[in-house]
């Protein structure tokens, strides 16, 4: 008879032939043996595949979905919808977890009962180089996944590395915008928000940081962060969640403002000119539409940094874009 796994582990494949084939060697390496592997192929054109099949021959606990390409957030939900295990661990083709991973995030969270369990997450380069990225030591755990999700808002200080509840993880993926140029971002943050209790494990999870992969370089298409993070304000708008996180938001919003205003003005020469025009409009609609209400509650707070609150001046009044396009303009001369 079949024991259906403890663990789903959900890896997205699009041409990772470089990689797929290390990160399901390590897999195999786990302290934790009752799991699964479930690869989805997002239409591929190198050997990916060739690699998954070599890999299942030898290792039955490995899944593989094909499917027409249609991004990351479509192949997760794709693959948690092929997932038999109450429990699912997402795991980028490229990155890898510590032997013990699966079992101690596991035995977290049956012993605490909690839908998500986060594991400390390091960055791995190319050169060989490890980072630990975000200290979890300094929260107190386990956390209601409403301040999880506002520790996300202005800026990272939870990630969404870790092993989730299949139920919610599906709930989540099935039901939110998966289409979006960073929906991994957003979706994560729901999550975070719809679990009644966030805990931590003492697992690892190495992210792999390659400087000159495609993720790094600028290109048009980083403008539409600015669409996630509105789509960000639509869920808080939803859940009445703006009074008191929406301040962590605009914050939030005000750096990608202030890191597409810097790449843009850095490689505008890289694009048409219809792109720029295009471009510098998307950013300025943007600045425009984040609410008064919130701007003025920045402003008058002594609760926000003096740098947020001058931005928030400048955005009030419209003072920030004119000094883009004098940067702009300074550049060029």
């Amino acid at each position: 008879m079949l024991t259906v796994p403890k663990v789903s582990v959900l890896i997205t494949v699009y041409n990772s032939g470089k990689f797929i084939g290390n990160t399901l060697e390590k897999l195999s390496k786990q302290t934790m043996k009752d799991f699964e592997v479930v690869c989805v192929d997002d239409g591929s054109t190198d050997n990916s595949v060739n690699i998954i099949e070599q890999r299942r021959a030898v290792d039955k606990r490995i899944k593989l979905v094909r499917q027409e390409n249609t991004g990351v957030g479509g192949a997760r939900k794709t693959a948690v919808n092929h997932a038999v295990a109450d429990y699912v661990l997402p795991l980028d083709h490229d990155d890898s977890i510590s032997d013990d991973a699966l079992e101690t995030s596991y035995e977290e969270a049956i012993n605490t009962d909690s839908a998500i369990v986060l594991l400390d997450l390091y960055s791995d380069s190319s050169d060989g180089k490890r980072e630990k990225l975000i200290d979890l030591d300094c929260f107190k755990w386990p956390m209601e996944g409403r301040l999880a999700m506002q520790l996300t808002l202005s800026s990272w200080m939870l990630h969404g590395a870790g092993l989730y509840k299949k139920e919610l993880y599906s709930s989540c993926y099935n039901h939110c915008r998966v289409d979006l140029y960073n929906a991994d971002e957003y979706v994560t943050r729901v999550l975070l928000y719809k679990a009644p209790k966030v805990s931590r494990a003492s697992g690892k999870y190495y992210y792999f940081s390659e400087p000159t992969s495609l993720t790094r370089q600028f290109n048009i298409r980083h403008l539409e962060f600015l669409d996630t993070q509105y789509e960000l304000f639509s869920f808080l708008k939803s859940e009445d969640l703006i009074d008191e996180m929406g301040c962590e938001w605009v914050i939030g919003t005000f750096k990608w403002i202030r890191i597409l205003n810097k790449k843009l003005r850095l490689y505008r020469k890289s694009f048409t000119k219809a792109e720029v025009i295009n471009a510098e409009r998307k950013i300025k609609l943007a600045s425009r539409n984040i609410p008064k209400g919130l701007l003025f509650k920045i402003i008058f707070s002594t609760e926000y940094k003096v740098k947020y609150r001058f931005q928030s001046i400048l955005t009030l009044f419209r003072i920030e874009y004119y000094l883009y396009k004098l940067n702009c303009n300074l550049v060029r001369k």
